[in-house]
């Protein structure tokens, strides 16, 4: 993908990444992987997962920065 992406499952676990979503996890200290799980401070991942899972969409998009989660797709 010419784009950094990743995809989880309904738990938040990483099933896949490519390697330019890697290299801005680990650049952003907002960010981070551990035990395949994703983990942001600036916002619920949970809560994100949830109203996917309760939504017709197929997909979300999630901030890099707090500043930009109003911009939450």
């Amino acid at each position: 993908m010419p784009v950094p992406a990743g995809i989880m499952d309904k738990n938040g676990r990483i099933i896949e990444v490519n390697q330019q979503a890697l290299n801005i996890i680990s650049q952003l200290p907002q960010w981070s992987i551990q035990n395949h799980t994703l983990s942001l401070k600036h916002l619920d991942l949970s809560d994100e997962i949830r109203k996917l899972n309760h939504s017709d969409n197929n997909f979300c998009s999630l901030p890099l920065f707090y500043e930009n989660t109003l911009d939450n797709v």
